[in-house]
């Protein structure tokens, strides 16, 4: 695991280690994670993701850490982490852009602000764009 963590810091890709997921999630419990990876851009998701798959190592995608419940054991794994470089969006007229990190609240307010509608229903849920896609957010 060295020698990857080691590569990725190379590419200056962020690496921490052994950190407690408690300060990842919102019911702040769990373990340390492995190693946390905080990519700069879709290059370094790219070559994380290569990495760790090459090399057998499990990888998990986070956001915001809504709803997720980590083991006190921790994980032995790589996060990686999509919260802090990847909030940005862009309303373009009608089209919106946004990563997968944005806050799906303050999406749902600004699309309004501009008489957009569709968002309405994700001002109350609390996590990101990528996360309300992988749980369904707004689903019954």
């Amino acid at each position: 695991m060295t020698e990857i963590l080691d590569f990725f810091r190379e590419h200056n890709i962020s690496v921490s280690e052994f950190e407690s997921l408690k300060e990842h999630c919102t019911f702040g419990i769990g373990g340390a994670a492995r190693a946390i990876v905080k990519p700069h851009c879709e290059e370094d998701i790219a070559l994380v993701l290569a990495s760790c798959r090459q090399r057998e190592i499990p990888v998990f995608i986070l956001g915001n850490g809504s709803n997720i419940l980590f083991s006190d054991e921790g994980f032995s794994g790589i996060i990686l982490t999509l919260k802090d470089n990847w909030s940005d969006f862009t309303i373009d007229g009608c089209l919106v852009t946004a990563k997968s990190g944005v806050s799906l609240a303050t999406l749902a307010r600004k699309t309004a602000m501009r008489s957009l509608t569709g968002m309405e229903f994700a001002t109350g849920i609390p996590g990101t764009l990528g996360g309300g896609v992988i749980m369904n957010a707004g689903a019954y």
